[in-house]
């Protein structure tokens, strides 16, 4: 018995990234057969199939997926809303110190790990209180 070929994916193109799109008959519930446009994600590391049922929607979440993978925003593709509200606010906290989420996210882990806990604040506050450039330098006496 021949095997018959399956039709070619379409391919989206961004930059050096592509995401196929593949055309496929499923059957549903009733026993009849409908075409379902499945879009191959990559974004998480794992592939994983996102289904639509017309292909301009399709091919306008291939663009999508294929846009945030060439310019490397891959954790914002797969972000929830809860965590991309927590990551602005994170960053909106620190606009005033100039300091990046990176940088401060790496301070704390070592604060952290130094101090046993989350015990920075009152590290800081002691710190400020026993600070060198505070003390009034005493007259020597001879």
């Amino acid at each position: 018995m021949k095997r018959t070929t399956r039709p070619k994916p379409e391919i989206v193109k961004a930059g050096n990234v592509t995401v196929r799109i593949y055309k496929r008959r499923r059957q549903t519930t009733t026993g009849n057969f409908r075409i379902v446009f499945e879009v191959a994600d990559h974004s998480t590391g794992v592939r994983r199939f996102r289904g639509f049922s017309n292909r301009v929607d399709a091919v306008e979440a291939a663009k999508g997926i294929a846009g945030k993978i060439a310019s490397g925003d891959v954790g914002a593709a797969c972000m929830s809303n809860a965590e991309s509200a927590s990551f602005g606010r994170a960053v909106e906290l620190l606009r005033p110190t100039g300091a990046s989420l990176e940088l401060a996210a790496s301070t704390f882990a070592k604060c952290f790990e130094i101090l046993g806990g989350d015990n920075l604040i009152e590290a800081a506050r002691h710190f400020a209180q026993h600070n060198p450039a505070k003390v009034e330098p005493r007259l020597a006496v001879h």
